[in-house]
């Protein structure tokens, strides 16, 4: 894949030689790629049953999705001979990519710039990609014993496919979904790595053992960046010299950047030095704060340090005196948890890069260099001192002429000269900027958003060789205009999150969906100090920080949530309660995310609802009230009963039963536990249903506007309820556990049907044995209790093993294997339900959508 970008002094690539397997000299001539299997009928898919070896799978699989996809778009453009080299030292000719570049300029230029989006030509690019990707897809299924064989030449198909995915959709701004007619977008890197999941996991691995990645950065960039071209370009990265650093960090978060502030000692620039250090008063930095003022080093000697004195800035001042501000990671060595001091080696080293800037710019500012540095300007004891500089961060960060980035990762990194066209040292720049330790933690998104004190802001960023604007990074990437290419303007989109304009905290506007950016944006940084998380968030989103101040992270968060219920558009996220993380453990809060500091995948569907739908949603001293759809399970037997329990022996053991409901409409929903975690289980409706003995159940769900029921994706998020109470026509219930809602297909539905039938049965003969009881209310209370509890126990040991073997075999699988015809399979299921279950001892009621609840 030698036309996809690759960083300077790239890790050595793997298997990048694709032998040409046609015979030379070699014309495609096999007509629309999409005709293929009717010119070809003895190709792959061809002839079911017929084995096929990897040779000749590997020259249909070129000579269809390779040339047959470059003849498709190119037409007269290609040329075969470009795509072929010989190899003398192997004396065999190979697949070169070297002027796919070149070619795709010169068709974009002489026909895809002049294609309008009602053109069938358009249409048939699209239909072309589609048959690739389903081809691609079948390839695991059908020939899963040559998915090693065959994997450098799909890597190289999705890849093309994926770099004219990305023309059209330059061309006419996601064409996927605004041109009629056209599906879902392509996602060529799942296509590419389907089945091969170990070779993604040997290439996180080599990224974190050869090029210094940190595991949780190395994983999130597979997470973030889910694309061809990006994980071509990330896992040649070599991030960092220092291999051991990172040893102990683990997939879910860095252990070097959550170590706390007190643990972090300042290091010497040179492992061999040993200067003195250079310290403030914390005394002194408390009364200058106590004064509205900010405290700035001032250097009169930079040649020792020796002179270096506090000098106190006024912010209110018109004519504020200039200065700088650091933003830095404490892990560097550049943060002291012990003193307001740092050795003069790093101090002179911080001086010389920051004046640098300085004297560059001096027409500007006509004024001696002033720098503010949290580690020796913010008194480290907690205390009055500290509070006060806390609550003037803002204004800090806001009000200095420039904030430099100071991070070791980048500092040791020499940039590349964007003067030669074959460079974009930009797209490093960003890449090396979006996984530094600074991106990493929470304090530097708030300095860099607030940095500088122009209409813009300005965040400047160090590197080993000079210097760069923030603003001129991502500008220069989202610029970035080489045709097929998205990586650079990805690496834009994360880094202009930075920019002052994006958050109401900073002059931004409250927007819908703000929430759900916070969340994105910042779920993997982190804070030494839990309480700070709130503080910053607040700031950010502009909810008036300073009153978070001296508060505990619990306390801080309820009041960050209180607050965010003011956003006039963006409120409190209808869909918040399903968010899959620890809530906070406050009464009337139980609903809510502890932090949004969390390294999962599961914000962004979670907070982009916003609090005006739904019939809106209110904090309450009882909890948080809004409308959901969903269902109260009743312990009580009914002959409307409309669901059915059981137990899937085969995954998860037989104290785990399952319960499927059936919808109004026909449908039937099984729930499902632990969906984030795979643990497809209803755990807390075993040990005999415990919950429902001990009061009622509720269910909700996320629900679908367009329906009163989600039906689609095909997981439903939904969450558990411990029932208490209805109350002027409000449910108010106890938030318990999460669970999903998976629709049945049509063929389960009728198994599921036939089973609650014959419940109905079952629980027709449990209501004639309790009539039989001698009469009184408690013996009778007792009796059913009792036969409650046994036919309970009974069901958790039926075995609903057909069931679930028509779920994981197609009808003629099983027919073949089985030799049963469905009515056969039926009569057997009914047999095990009559025999093992007992069913309809719980009444399944289903509510509607604008059903209100409160909950906690």
């Amino acid at each position: 894949m030698d036309f996809l970008d690759l960083p300077s002094d790239p890790l050595p690539s793997v298997n990048t030689l694709l032998p040409f397997w046609q015979t030379w000299p070699y014309k495609y001539s096999d007509g629309p790629l999409l005709d293929y299997h009717s010119i070809h009928p003895e190709g792959p898919f061809g002839q079911p049953g017929v084995q096929i070896t990897l040779f000749d799978l590997q020259r249909h699989y070129q000579n269809w999705l390779f040339f047959g996809l470059l003849h498709e778009f190119f037409g007269g453009h290609l040329n075969e001979e470009d795509f072929v080299r010989y190899e003398p030292t192997q004396d065999m000719k190979f697949i070169t990519m070297r002027r796919f570049s070149s070619i795709l300029r010169r068709w974009h230029d002489e026909q895809i710039d002049g294609i309008q989006a009602a053109d069938p030509t358009f249409s048939r690019f699209h239909k072309v990609l589609e048959e690739v990707e389903r081809v691609l897809e079948m390839t695991e299924r059908f020939f899963p014993q040559h998915g090693e064989g065959l994997g450098l030449q799909i890597d190289v198909i999705c890849a093309i496919a994926e770099t004219f995915t990305n023309v059209l959709k330059s061309r006419y701004e996601m064409f996927d979904m605004k041109v009629d007619g056209l599906s879902k977008p392509f996602q060529w890197l799942s296509v590419a790595y389907q089945g091969r999941s170990e070779v993604l996991n040997e290439s996180v691995e080599r990224m974190i053992k050869e090029g210094g990645w940190c595991t949780n950065d190395a994983q999130r960039a597979l997470d973030r960046f889910r694309t061809v071209e990006a994980w071509h370009y990330l896992r040649h990265v070599k991030l960092s010299k220092d291999y051991d650093r990172h040893a102990e960090c683990e997939l879910t978060r860095c252990v070097v950047i959550t170590a706390k502030n007190e643990s972090n000692i300042p290091r010497h620039t040179h492992p061999k030095c040993r200067c003195k250090s250079v310290g403030m008063n914390p005394s002194r930095l408390t009364r200058i704060y106590r004064q509205g003022q900010i405290p700035c080093l001032h250097f009169s000697n930079h040649e020792d340090m020796t002179s270096v004195r506090l000098q106190a800035v006024t912010p209110g001042d018109e004519n504020v005196i200039p200065y700088c501000a650091l933003s830095h990671v404490w892990s560097d060595g550049t943060g002291n948890g012990y003193a307001n001091s740092l050795p003069k080696c790093q101090l002179s080293e911080i001086y010389q890069g920051v004046s640098t800037w300085w004297n560059h710019n001096r027409a500007t500012h006509k004024a001696p260099l002033l720098l503010w540095i949290d580690t020796m300007c913010c008194p480290h004891e907690q205390g009055e001192g500290k509070r006060l500089a806390l609550s003037m961060m803002k204004t800090i960060y806001s009000k200095a002429t420039s904030v430099h980035v100071w991070d070791r990762s980048l500092l040791s990194w020499l940039q590349d000269n964007d003067d030669d066209l074959g460079n974009f040292g930009h797209l490093e720049r960003g890449v090396r900027l979006v996984f530094s330790p600074w991106m990493r933690r929470l304090w530097t998104a708030q300095e860099a958003i607030f940095g500088g004190n122009g209409p813009e802001g300005l965040t400047v960023i160090h590197y080993a060789n000079g210097c760069e604007p923030l603003t001129g990074i991502y500008r220069r990437a989202y610029q970035d205009r080489r045709f097929g290419s998205i990586l650079a303007r990805s690496m834009a989109e994360e880094l202009l999150w930075l920019s002052r304009s994006a958050w109401p905290g900073s002059g931004g506007k409250h927007i819908p969906g703000i929430l759900s950016q916070a969340a994105q944006n910042f779920q993997h940084r982190t804070t030494s100090v839990p309480s700070d998380e709130p503080l910053v968030l607040a700031n950010i989103l502009g909810l008036g920080g300073n009153d978070f101040i001296g508060l505990s992270h619990e306390d801080a968060m309820c009041k960050f949530w209180t607050r965010i219920q003011s956003f006039k558009q963006a409120g409190i996220p209808h869909n918040i309660v399903f968010c899959p993380t620890p809530k906070l453990m406050t009464k009337g809060f139980r609903w809510a995310p502890r932090s949004l500091l969390d390294p999962g995948k599961h914000w962004p569907w979670v907070f982009y609802a916003d609090g005006s739908g739904h019939g809106g949603v209110q904090i309450t001293p009882q909890g948080l009230r809004s409308a959901y759809a969903g269902f109260r399970v009743l312990p009580r037997p009914s002959p409307r009963a409309r669901c059915l329990l059981g137990n899937d022996l085969n995954t998860c053991g037989e104290n785990f039963p399952r319960i499927a409901i059936e919808l109004r409409d026909g449908n039937w929903l099984r729930v499902k536990h632990s969906m984030y975690s795979g643990e497809f289980t209803l755990d807390v409706m075993s040990r005999q249903f415990s919950l429902l003995h001990s009061g009622e159940l509720a269910m909700i769900m996320q629900t679908n506007k367009a329906s009163s029921v989600a039906l689609e994706p095909t997981i439903t998020h939904g969450y558990l309820l411990q029932f208490v109470k209805e109350e002027n026509g409000i449910l108010f219930a106890a938030c318990h556990s999460h669970v999903g809602f998976e629709k049945l297909r049509e063929y389960p539905q009728k198994l599921e049907g036939a089973a609650r039938d014959c419940a109905m049965d079952i629980l027709s003969t449990l209501d004639r044995r309790l009539k039989e009881k001698p009469t009184g209310a408690d013996i009778a209370q007792s009796d059913q209790a009792e036969l409650f509890d046994q036919h309970t126990r009974q069901y958790l040991k039926a075995n609903t093993t057909v069931c679930e073997t028509i779920e994981s075999n197609s009808r003629e699988d099983l027919h073949a294997k089985r030799h049963w015809t469905f009515d056969q399979v039926l009569d057997e299921f009914r047999a095990r339900v009559h025999h093992q279950a007992h069913t309809g001892l719980i009444e399944v009621v289903e509510l509607p959508e604008q059903t209100e609840w409160c909950l906690d």
